[in-house]
């Protein structure tokens, strides 16, 4: 596929298609699903450890508190 010259008289865009590391990562990044996923994979970490110590002090949450734990974590991180 040809591409129409800028006014350098080089052909504008990328040469082959290729995309650099970093423009490929920031058009992942950009949808907001994407981000909430991110976060929410970066908050289950956090969940864990304060499921495991809420366990070792005898309190050991439920199912459903273990959720809101997590949507607490990811919040936060989002905020952040």
């Amino acid at each position: 596929m040809l591409r129409k010259p800028d006014s350098s008289g080089q052909p504008s865009g990328d040469a082959g298609g290729a995309v650099s590391p970093t423009g490929f990562l920031r058009r992942i990044l950009r949808p907001p699903s994407i981000r909430a996923l991110l976060c929410q994979c970066a908050a289950f970490p956090l969940t864990l450890l304060a499921v495991f110590v809420l366990a070792r002090a005898g309190a050991a949450p439920g199912y459903p508190a273990a959720a809101l734990l997590q949507g607490l974590f990811a919040a936060a991180l989002t905020w952040c």
